[in-house]
């Protein structure tokens, strides 16, 4: 529920080497089978900004763009945080307007992807590290949580975490998503720099 305190956690750190090593063995070409290109971008983009499955589905590909400087530049349609809590519904009309999602469905790739397959995808990869193998899937925290306390962890300021998350106010962020009391630039390096080397070779 909306007002639900984070599930407990038996330890603050979760180590995301074993999911990166895993996804590091999938090239980044049009070799590899879609379903992993699929998981592998999604989770890194997810864990290196926080990203919800629903704001990873409205991600719009055309619009995004890299700068001069290799930087990734993304484009969410109507993220959570500009929709003042109203859910966001597609127009009837809309329904057969061409795809400009990033993530394609690799069963149909005409038909549209849903939220809660890329969920599942981030899910599933969770259960790779260590610390979360025994968990069921159901109960597992969110990788937007877990990456977040892992910044945290590794020495980024609170203040940068908010930003990068866009919440609203700490207190948003201590109910919703911290499991973490340690706290400690590049956020989505915290959240990878236990584990450079896999990602550098991903």
């Amino acid at each position: 529920t909306k007002d639900a305190q984070p599930r407990p956690m038996t330890q603050n750190h979760y180590d995301l080497t074993p999911i990166l090593r895993h996804l590091a063995r999938f090239d980044s070409s049009a070799l590899t089978p879609l379903p992993r290109l699929n998981e592998k971008t999604a989770f890194l983009l997810a864990a290196a900004a926080f990203l919800r499955p629903s704001d990873l589905h409205r991600i719009q590909l055309t619009q995004c763009r890299v700068d001069r400087d290799r930087r990734l530049h993304l484009y969410i349609l109507a993220p959570k945080e500009t929709r003042g809590g109203r859910p966001l519904r597609d127009h009837p009309d809309a329904a057969a307007r061409p795809s400009d999602s990033l993530f394609v469905n690799s069963i149909r790739p005409s038909a549209p992807l849903q939220v809660s397959t890329i969920s599942g995808w981030l899910r599933r990869l969770l259960t790779r590290s260590s610390a979360l193998s025994s968990t069921a899937e159901s109960t597992l925290p969110s990788l937007r949580s877990v990456a977040s306390n892992l910044a945290l962890v590794n020495g980024a300021s609170l203040e940068d975490v908010l930003v990068m998350g866009n919440w609203s106010s700490s207190t948003v962020f201590d109910n919703h998503y911290r499991r973490s009391i340690q706290f400690g630039d590049n956020i989505s390096r915290r959240v990878l720099m236990d584990s450079h080397g896999s990602s550098d070779s991903a």
